[in-house]
């Protein structure tokens, strides 16, 4: 039987005076960095607005014959751009959003009828270099000719969401 001595090894010695503040300036400058990257991140996608930021554009704004801006109350835009023009229903059409003072997570459209449900029409939007976001869709063809659609982008956004609403015209009434 070994004696009691033998059982239990001496504590290690202490480490010497620079190696403790050596560990103890890792161990701070570690504790720094994540509180840099923790308030960088919750400003890029956790801070207000929170809820949803409405814009609308012009009324004289008409995507058959060009881009349309809707501001938002903080100065901040959304462009849109159709092609072809005019819009035809049941083919193919490109999208193309441009953000101004703001980068979003990511950009969703719907295209629906203003006055008629013509089903579900969601696009997922491909974001590019300095902010221009792409997409294809096709509007469903309408058996009364014209139709009003509506274009609403979702862009989310800090705690909240950038909403726009696009109206235009297809067809002939």
């Amino acid at each position: 039987m070994k004696a009691w001595s033998a059982l239990h090894e001496p504590a290690a010695p202490s480490l010497p005076l620079p190696q403790r503040r050596v560990r103890w300036a890792t161990a701070i400058g570690t504790v720094w960095v994540v509180v840099v990257l923790s308030l960088w991140a919750w400003q890029r996608w956790l801070a207000p607005p929170w809820g949803e930021m409405t814009a609308l554009p012009p009324a004289s704004c008409n995507l058959q014959f060009g881009s349309c801006r809707a501001e938002f109350p903080d100065g901040s835009a959304l462009e849109v751009t159709l092609a072809p023009r005019p819009v035809p229903s049941d083919t193919p059409i490109t999208l193309h959003l441009r953000t101004v003072g703001f980068e979003p997570r990511s950009v969703g459209i719907d295209l629906n009828g203003e006055t008629m449900n013509m089903g579900p029409n969601h696009t997922a939007l491909v974001g590019g270099r300095d902010g221009v976001w792409t997409g294809a869709t096709a509007l469903t063809a309408c058996v009364t000719g014209a139709m009003v659609w509506v274009l609403e982008v979702r862009a989310p956004v800090g705690g909240g969401e950038r909403v726009a609403r696009f109206r235009f015209e297809t067809g002939e009434p």
